[in-house]
Formats: C-alpha cells, sequence, structure tokens
C-alpha cells in the first residue's frame, strides 16, 4: 500500500500539469500549486518558458517514512521524467507523450472532434479562480473523472477522482514576470537516461 501511494503520486505528477508543447497563452510565468493526496499537502512549481517550448515541475512527497521527489523537463520535442534521488530518468518524444495523456493532448481553447469524444470533454460553466477568469471542463480518463479549471490552457485546479480517492491540485500564486531558479531547465549532467521509444 505505501509503494502503492509513491507510485501513485509520481503518476500523477507526471500526468496532470504537463501540456503540449508551445501550448499556453503565457510567455513565461511560474505557478506554484499545492497537491493533497490522503491528507499530505505537496507543493509544486510549474515553470513555463516560451508558451511551454521548455517546462519544469518537480515535487516531493513524504509518506509513511517513504519520500520520492520527481522532476520532469519538457525541452523541445522531448519529455523528461527524472528520479532526483536515484539520479536516473527517462527520455521520451513529447508526440508520443500526448497520445497517453489528456492534459497533454487537449488544446482546450480548440479541441477536435476525436478528443471531444474521446474523452467526454464537456465545458460545464466559467469560475473565478486566484482572481483568474477560468473554463470549468470535465473530462474521463483512463477510469479517471476529471474536473479541470483551466486558464490560459493552463489547469489552475483540478480535482480527479481515481483508485476511491479524489486528489486535488490547486494553483496559490501565479508569477507573470518570474525570475527562473538557475539550471531548472536542464537535464543534470550525471544522470542515467534511458531513451524510450515510440510504441514502447
Amino acid at each position: 500500500m505505501k509503494k502503492t501511494i509513491i507510485i501513485l503520486f509520481a503518476v500523477f505528477i507526471s500526468g496532470q500539469i504537463f501540456a503540449q508543447k508551445g501550448k499556453y497563452k503565457v510567455e513565461n510565468a511560474i505557478i506554484e500549486y499545492e497537491m493533497n493526496l490522503m491528507g499530505t499537502v505537496t507543493k509544486i512549481p510549474l515553470y513555463i518558458s516560451n508558451y511551454g517550448e521548455k517546462e519544469c515541475t518537480e515535487a516531493s512527497i513524504k509518506m509513511f517514512g517513504m519520500s520520492k521527489t520527481t522532476r520532469n523537463l519538457t525541452l523541445g520535442d522531448f519529455v523528461y521524467v527524472l528520479d532526483m534521488e536515484e539520479k536516473k530518468g527517462t527520455k521520451t518524444s513529447i508526440s508520443e507523450v500526448e497520445k497517453k495523456d489528456v492534459s497533454k493532448e487537449i488544446d482546450f481553447d480548440n479541441p477536435t472532434k476525436e478528443q471531444i469524444e474521446k474523452y467526454k470533454l464537456e465545458k460545464v460553466g466559467k469560475e473565478d479562480f486566484l482572481n483568474k477568469s477560468c473554463d470549468v471542463y470535465t473530462v474521463i480518463s483512463n477510469e479517471s473523472n476529471i474536473k479541470l479549471w483551466v486558464w490560459k490552457n493552463i489547469p489552475l485546479k483540478t480535482e480527479t477522482s481515481l483508485m476511491g480517492m479524489t486528489v486535488k491540485l490547486e494553483a496559490v500564486r501565479v508569477d507573470e514576470n518570474p525570475t527562473f531558479p538557475k539550471g531548472i531547465f536542464e537535464v543534470p549532467a550525471d544522470f542515467k537516461i534511458t531513451e524510450i521509444e515510440d510504441g514502447e
């Protein structure tokens, strides 16, 4: 059970924040999120550069005496998922990642008919969140029911029901004139990276 929760966290993080390369409607930003998983609150920053041409999240969770830190990078045409403790990671083409994840595949401003049907995408209203006007959507993906509050194609808030749990991810601060931490958009030189071929 403990290991399952840690794995669930890593999978959730890798799938809930990133979106398509260049899809965001802001050039540069840092968005600070908080995720509530089984009563444990985790802070997760999202760094966006050049409308998402480069982006990064890093999140750490400590639960049941176990810890896990995951960094996800989108650099051009590739996505890297890095295990910061074990100094290793994977490299995957962004096109392959987009095929497997609703939050990466859908351009909420211009969803295709196929996407609407595939994910049962429905716009259910508009709400203000963090003083930002958000479109509210519901989707179904991989047996998960997801509700999203989307601003400039960025989900500022999500509620995901999966495995009998509801996981909430909420932005607590949006900085549209950021100073990025040094090296945040780089893969550390001493990490062992395994490239995952399309279709694997």
